[in-house]
C-alpha cells in the first residue's frame, strides 16, 4: 500500500516489496525491483539510486521510487544487515517522515518478522559508541555510550524493543530524583528503540554497601556513606562541581541512619511523583 510522497527537490526516493519475479511487461519500477532484486541473488549489490539515475523521471514519480527503495530496504533485511533503515533515511532525508512510517508498516505486517537485536559493548548502534553493559532486564538493556556529536560526552542509552512505551512515561516526568529522558530515537532494523539519558556515575548501592561492610552500622556516619561514594565513583562519571552541593553538606554532619533515611525520603518524593503521573 503506497503512502503518498512530495516529490523531493533533488534526489530522494522512497520503498517496493521482497523477492519477486522478473515483470518484463509491467510498470517501469516493478522491473527494476525485479531486476534489483536477481542482482542481489547473483552478488552485486546495487542501490536504489542507481536505477533512480538510469531512469531520472523517476525522481519526480515518487510512488514508483518508493517500490525501488522499499525492495533495497527489503533485500539488506534479509541479509541481516546493520541498521540499513538509518542509511536509507541519511540518503533519502528529504521523506523522512514517509520513509519511517513504511517501515513501521513493514514490521506490521510481519515482512521483517519484527526480531529484536540488541547490540554487544564495543559496537555502535547509530551515533553512540557502546562502552560498557551497565545492566539487563526482561525486556531491555543498558548501555553506556559515547555521543561524538557533543563533544564525545558520555551517556546512558535503554534499549527496548520498539512496542514498548515506557519512553512516554518517562517524558511526563520532570523531577530533581529522576533522571531526565534527553530524546529517543527508533531503529526499525533491529526493532529497537534508544532512550537517552545523562551517565552521572556508574555506583550501586551494592557497592556502596560492600565498602562499608567493615565498620559496624552502629560505627557509621553519614561521611563514612560520601567516603565510600567517593571512592566506588568510576573515573568515566560526571565531574564534581568543586563546591560541594548543599546534600553533600548535610551528608557530612549526619549520623548513619540520618543519612539512610534522607535518601530513602528522596526516593519515596521520587516514586510519589511519579505515582501521581
Amino acid at each position: 500500500m503506497p503512502i503518498p510522497l512530495e516529490p523531493p527537490s533533488e534526489h530522494a526516493a522512497r520503498p517496493s516489496r521482497p523477492m519477486r519475479e522478473p515483470a518484463v511487461d509491467g510498470p517501469l519500477a516493478e522491473q527494476l525491483a525485479a531486476e534489483m532484486a536477481q542482482r542481489w541473488q547473483r552478488g552485486e549489490r546495487p542501490l536504489a539510486e542507481e536505477f533512480l539515475d538510469r531512469h531520472p523521471e523517476l525522481w519526480q514519480q515518487p510512488e514508483d521510487a518508493a517500490d525501488l527503495i522499499y525492495e533495497e530496504i527489503c533485500l539488506r533485511l534479509e541479509r541481516q544487515e546493520e541498521d540499513p533503515a538509518a542509511d536509507i533515511l541519511r540518503r533519502f532525508p528529504q521523506w523522512r517522515a514517509q520513509l519511517e512510517a513504511l517501515l513501521r508498516f513493514h514490521h506490521l505486517l510481519g515482512a521483517g518478522h519484527a526480531v529484536t537485536t540488541f547490540p554487544a559493548a564495543g559496537e555502535s548502534l547509530g551515533e553512540f559508541s557502546l562502552l560498557a553493559e551497565l545492566g539487563r532486564g526482561a525486556s531491555g538493556r543498558v548501555f553506556l555510550a559515547r555521543q561524538p556529536s557533543l563533544a564525545g560526552r558520555l551517556v546512558v542509552l535503554k534499549l527496548m524493543p520498539n512496542d514498548q512505551q515506557e519512553h512516554i512515561s518517562l517524558a511526563r516526568l520532570q523531577h530533581t530524583h529522576i533522571v531526565p529522558l534527553y530524546f529517543i530515537q527508533e531503529h526499525p532494523a533491529r526493532n529497537l528503540r534508544l532512550l537517552c539519558m545523562p551517565y552521572l556515575g556508574g555506583t550501586t548501592l551494592a557497592q556502596v554497601l560492600a565498602r562499608l561492610a567493615d565498620r559496624p552500622p552502629e560505627r557509621r556516619r553519614g561521611e563514612d556513606l560520601l567516603r565510600a561514594l567517593d571512592e566506588a565513583r568510576p573515573a568515566t562519571a560526571a565531574i564534581l562541581p568543586p563546591r560541594a552541593p548543599r546534600s553533600r553538606e548535610y551528608l557530612a554532619r549526619t549520623s548513619y541512619a540520618q543519612a539512610v533515611c534522607w535518601i530513602g525520603m528522596c526516593l519515596a518524593e521520587a516514586l510519589q511523583y511519579a505515582h501521581d503521573r
